[in-house]
């Protein structure tokens, strides 16, 4: 029996459900609570901006990832919360929608607290096709969606307007940033008296303070196909919405490979050769990650497409660097369609997390063997999505601060003591993970482990393991890139694990307008756990820009690995942040309105112990559920089935970790 008033973001399939989101849908913890970092560009290399479009198909709304908002730790006979589609590479990535095939996609909490965390933009999408609409009751009733209201209207309709103040509350609410919209005819057959509408449709979502990207289809095309690229055709939709993504059908395989370039053209055409440059930014090329998915044959269309996007320096009048802006269609396919039996079905094994990690680690960072294809796929850096996009960062300001807990996890570690032993997932609490992970080390170095592990943590499930496998006189590493404005001292933290001399372990600092620094410790002091932390301090002689941050570690060693478990600049030493008490028989812990920028360790007293229940980004948890059978103990996302709390802490967390000891 499902819980009722338990968080739980749901498609919006019916007219009805629509009219009344708020009744069905409204629930404090389903919330996206993060804000949307502040974001620079690492490399002055002009690059693309990247939009993916996760289309999760017979998992769009996965009950191990986005039904609980808050995060899972269940099980299944072919999975595990621990093995699910859980995306680390947003450094690659400016915008992010979600498609359902459903009428309205919200996008899960989760997806948008991580996105917003990394700079990313996060977006629903508004699903027009008829094929997949069908139970909304008719095609004059989806039709209204676009027409404004008649003198005549039929009631159990929803019209222009009310559609995009409900599009707009739904947005307001939630907190993400805007809809994708997507019309495919019934049959793809254009229709004329569907173009204005639709664009009417945009424009009064753009005039109500919505981001929209309109997704092209037969209704901007031509005539009755898709064009693929940006056309005359579609320039109305692009200038409306302010967005627009191409449809993925080309290639050599389909025979129109130069479909950037028809793009780009239109916008020089259109609007000159300045204000093109400015446009292509908005105007995503869609490749699609399922072309020929089961076997290393996608790769030959898939990196075409890719290089194509590159604009070539001996065409006259070509812009620099890149003809359009690129979308990514569908990266989930790494997990949900490696199966090596290409007529899986939804009820098959997934890959297990590791397999997962590591084809997804060649898909963006080309450093690693694809395990999971027919045939598997070597090591190429120049066909994996790091050869084209340079990385962002969200290291603007000051303090910085990262655990590399990666959101997943076959325990959960609270200052390197395991607090639950069970597997979970939980992407909103995924830590600003390494900008360069991946691009170290040349190809042929296949033994190098370097990456975040799952075999210990200082806190949540994963650590940042530097492996020296085949490494003799000293091991660098580049972890993050960094756009930061300093002119005064600042003091780092790493803190890791593992027995050598602590003045071999080194920070390097490289900077804008000066060489690199290398910062030995100036003090290491072991913590209760066996994990060190190591201080550092600089001070510039002036104004200065730090751009990369790395680490350094000189060898032979007595270790052959290093896991660092978190690392801070400048850590925050405000006041200490506040616990709240509970009593037991609440079924509700509520503080809202206060501490907006924090999250939440939940806390239950058993017995004198205090027992982790879960990690919040809302300012509500519930501990039980009013059902049709009776109340429901909570399935906590950490230690379920735990009962009988005598009370319950809410131990605040500050944006730069610092909190107060139970």
């Amino acid at each position: 029996m499902a819980f009722l008033n338990a968080p739980n973001i749901a498609p919006i399939t019916t007219l009805d459900g629509f009219r009344h989101w708020d009744i069905q849908q409204r629930c404090e913890d389903s919330v996206a609570k993060i804000p949307l970092a502040q974001r620079a560009f690492s490399s002055n290399k002009p690059t693309m901006p990247l939009l993916i479009g996760c289309d999760m198909g017979e998992f769009q709304y996965d009950p191990y990832f986005t039904q609980w908002s808050r995060g899972c730790a269940k099980m299944s006979d072919t999975r595990t919360a621990a093995n699910v589609f859980n995306f680390k590479y947003w450094q690659y990535v400016d915008i992010s929608y979600y498609y359902g095939h459903n009428l309205v996609t919200i996008p899960p909490t989760v997806w948008t607290n991580a996105a917003h965390k990394n700079g990313v933009r996060s977006f629903g999408t508004l699903n027009l096709n008829w094929y997949e609409n069908g139970n909304i009751g008719s095609q004059d009733a989806q039709r209204a969606l676009w027409t404004p209201k008649p003198a005549n209207a039929n009631p159990d309709y929803i019209y222009l307007e009310e559609c995009v103040k409900l599009l707009a509350q739904i947005a307001a609410y939630f907190r993400f940033d805007g809809y994708l919209l997507n019309y495919e005819p019934i049959n793809n057959i254009y229709d004329p008296a569907d173009r204005n509408p639709c664009l009417l449709l945009l424009k009064t979502c753009r005039d109500a303070g919505l981001d929209m990207i309109w997704y092209d289809s037969p209704t901007s095309a031509a005539k009755n196909k898709f064009d693929n690229a940006l056309t005359e055709n579609g320039l109305p939709f692009l200038q409306t919405a302010g967005m627009f993504q191409a449809n993925y059908f080309w290639s050599n395989y389909f025979g129109n490979i130069q479909n950037p370039r028809t793009s780009w053209e239109v916008l020089q055409q259109h609007y000159g050769r300045d204000q093109a440059l400015i446009q292509r930014d908005n105007t995503f090329m869609g490749i699609d990650c399922a072309t020929e998915r089961y076997t290393p044959a996608w790769d030959k269309l898939f990196w075409q497409n890719m290089a194509a996007m590159i604009a070539d320096p001996n065409i006259p009048g070509d812009p620099p660097g890149y003809l359009t802006a690129l979308n990514i269609y569908y990266p989930a396919w790494m997990m949900y369609d490696a199966r090596k039996d290409p007529k899986h079905s939804p009820e098959d094994r997934l890959p297990n997390r590791e397999d997962f990690l590591n084809d997804e680690r060649a898909f963006w960072t080309g450093d690693k063997d694809y395990i999971n294809f027919v045939g598997g796929n070597p090591v190429n850096r120049a066909k994996s999505v790091s050869g084209y996009i340079a990385p962002r960062t969200v290291i603007t300001q000051l303090p910085f601060v990262t655990d590399f807990n990666d959101g997943e996890g076959d325990f959960y570690c609270l200052a390197g003591k395991p607090r639950a032993s069970n597997q979970w997932n939980h992407l909103s609490d995924q830590s600003i993970l390494p900008t360069f992970l991946g691009l170290q080390y040349d190809a042929a170095n296949k033994q190098n482990q370097t990456g975040i592990v799952h075999s210990d943590a200082f806190y949540g499930g994963s650590s940042l393991m530097l492996d020296f496998t085949d490494v003799s006189d000293y091991f660098e590493m580049d972890m993050f890139a960094a756009s930061l404005n300093i002119n005064q001292a600042i003091t780092l933290n790493l803190i890791a694990k593992g027995q050598m001399d602590p003045q071999a372990l080194a920070i390097v600092l490289y900077f804008a307008d000066n060489p690199s620094v290398t910062l030995l410790p100036v003090q290491a002091n072991q913590t209760p756990t066996y994990w060190t932390n190591y201080a550092y301090q600089y001070t510039p002689q002036g104004p200065t820009t730090i751009v990369k941050i790395g680490v350094r570690v000189t060898l032979p060693q007595p270790v052959q690995q290093l896991l660092i478990g978190k690392f801070l600049i400048d850590g925050y030493q405000g006041n200490k942040p506040s616990i709240q008490r509970f009593s037991s028989d609440q079924n509700v812990l509520s503080w809202k309105g206060l501490y907006p920028d924090s999250h939440y360790r939940i806390f239950g007293l058993l017995n004198g112990e205090n027992i982790l229940l879960a990690t919040v980004y809302n300012t509500t948890y519930q501990v039980a559920y009013d059902t049709s059978s009776g109340r429901v103990e909570a399935d906590h996302i950490f230690n379920p089935g735990v009962t009988g709390f005598s009370q319950y802490f809410v131990q605040e967390v500050t944006k730069w970790g610092n909190y107060t000891v139970l």
